[in-house]
């Protein structure tokens, strides 16, 4: 991980391109001597556009951005502010989130215009944003906020819930919004498969098939971990026989089961289910 520490405004007069990944997000942050004192700025000087891909960016105001898979917050109660003199700010499968949750809309911006698909916005959108309806203004579930930590918990409502058109998560899955995806199960497996309870918790992000010919074993004692619209479909052989001392769990990742998974398919390889003999 790259760390950024800014104590005094930039001026950049040329472009900004900060470039993380999903397993080194770059780190922007400002140092402020109090939380009610103005954030340290970023700031541009040109027609060009900046661009921000997976960074975590924490107490800073900036202008004429594309961010992409941020995740930006604060601990300032009156939220995160965009300045621009012209141009927009395009936010797309992002988090914008306050530690101290502000009166209104996380986002505040100061000219120009703010275009925001697929993401998070604490508060909602500013009333003359376009409403995106993909866009959401739900708890991002971070790990730890508190301690640095922007990970998303397994019950994330952010989870798959990024732009089905943009590149997927490193495990293949949706993308995720905010800079740190998380990692689970998805795709087709291609050989017989064992989960065993020194692995457990497995956790399925998206839609898990196992195909014909292919045998996936539950051993004793896993749990099964479903997120926000993962689905398991099994053409192939499932075997998961518990114990009585060591029972198998499909359940919802959200240990407060107010976040429901998919289903659970079981069909034949001419698409119908499977008849009882």
């Amino acid at each position: 991980e790259v760390i950024i520490e800014i104590t005094a405004p930039i001026v950049v007069p040329g472009s900004i391109n900060a470039m993380g990944t999903a397993e080194a997000p770059v780190r922007i942050t400002g140092i402020i001597p109090s939380i009610l004192l103005s954030f340290v700025a970023i700031e541009t000087q040109s027609t060009l556009q900046y661009t921000l891909v997976r960074n975590i960016i924490l107490d800073n105001q900036g202008a004429g951005l594309s961010i992409v898979n941020c995740t930006v917050t604060s601990d300032a109660p009156d939220g995160i502010t965009l300045t621009s003199t012209s141009g927009t700010t395009y936010i797309t499968n992002s988090i914008f989130w306050s530690i101290i949750p502000p009166a209104a809309s996380t986002i505040n911006y100061v000219g120009g215009s703010v275009s925001v698909y697929y993401s998070d916005i604490q508060g909602g959108l500013p009333g003359d944003v376009y409403p995106d309806p993909s866009v959401i203004s739900a708890d991002p579930r971070f790990v730890d906020p508190l301690n640095g930590d922007y990970s998303l918990l397994p019950y994330s409502p952010c989870i798959g819930a990024g732009d089905p058109a943009s590149p997927p998560d490193p495990d293949g899955s949706i993308a995720d919004m905010g800079a740190f995806p998380f990692y689970g199960i998805t795709g087709t497996l291609t050989v017989d498969t064992v989960w065993d309870a020194a692995n457990s918790p497995y956790y399925v992000v998206d839609t898990l098939t196992v195909p014909l010919d292919v045998k996936l074993t539950v051993e004793p004692g896993v749990d099964v971990m479903f997120t926000r619209k993962a689905l398991l479909v099994a053409y192939g052989e499932i075997s998961a026989i518990g114990t009585d001392a060591q029972g198998i769990q499909f359940i919802s990742a959200d240990p407060n089961a107010d976040v429901a998974w998919s289903d659970f398919v079981a069909a034949t390889a001419s698409g119908g289910f499977p008849q009882p003999e």
